[in-house]
């Protein structure tokens, strides 16, 4: 987290709902299109669809999880 999120984050208290708005460097940073995957749709099946929003798992080749969303579908 950068110190401009945490400042945030101060004062908050658990179960409270706050909207913010940060520029990516204060928060996650910009997206790096090295973690762009493309997918085949067929790739996809009824127990994950392919459907803006879907989170899915990848396994990475040390056999750890990294989860995935799905940003867009292109047809």
């Amino acid at each position: 987290l950068t110190a401009v999120f945490e400042d945030c984050l101060l004062g908050l208290k658990e179960g409270s709902s706050e909207s913010l708005t940060l520029t990516p460097e204060d928060a996650f940073g910009f997206p790096n299109p090295d973690n762009f995957h493309y997918i085949e749709l067929s790739k996809f099946t009824a127990v994950v669809p392919a459907e803006i929003g879907t989170i899915i798992s990848f396994t990475q080749p040390d056999g750890t999880e990294l989860p995935g969303i799905v940003r867009e579908i292109v047809a």
